[in-house]
């Protein structure tokens, strides 16, 4: 998931950002997302408690907030960090978990929106 979604806005922030510093800094959050989720590999999941998978979703949407990438063609990433907290959680760590993400989404579009209003909780529904 965090492969996937990094490469995705890897490849995709040339296009949204002309500024080649913003480039860079998508680029390095990234990479840094991706390098932690193959160093999470090696750690003994089988003796982690379920609420360490929280990690994947962190780092999904952590470095759009990083990055400051004010754009709406990701609030779609936000929406499969929810689902897959949705998934992998008690309901009762999902409750608390999913809403954890809206902050990040604030910080990705560049503060609280008209259009952020509208899509958070679709995201958060699902």
């Amino acid at each position: 998931m965090v492969v996937v979604c990094a490469a995705l806005v890897a490849l995709t922030s040339v296009v949204l950002n002309e500024a080649l510093a913003d480039r860079t800094l998508a680029l390095a959050t990234e990479c840094i997302a991706v390098l932690l989720a193959a160093v999470s590999l090696l750690l003994p999941w089988e003796r982690l408690p379920p609420p360490a998978l929280l990690l994947y979703p962190v780092l999904v949407v952590g470095p759009l907030a990083v990055a400051e990438q004010g754009s709406a063609a990701y609030n779609g990433l936000f929406t499969i960090a929810a689902t897959y907290t949705g998934v992998t959680q008690r309901r009762s760590i999902a409750l608390a978990g999913v809403p954890a993400l809206v902050p990040f989404a604030v910080l990705a579009n560049d503060g609280v929106t008209r259009e952020l209003l509208a899509r958070l909780p679709v995201s958060l529904a699902v």
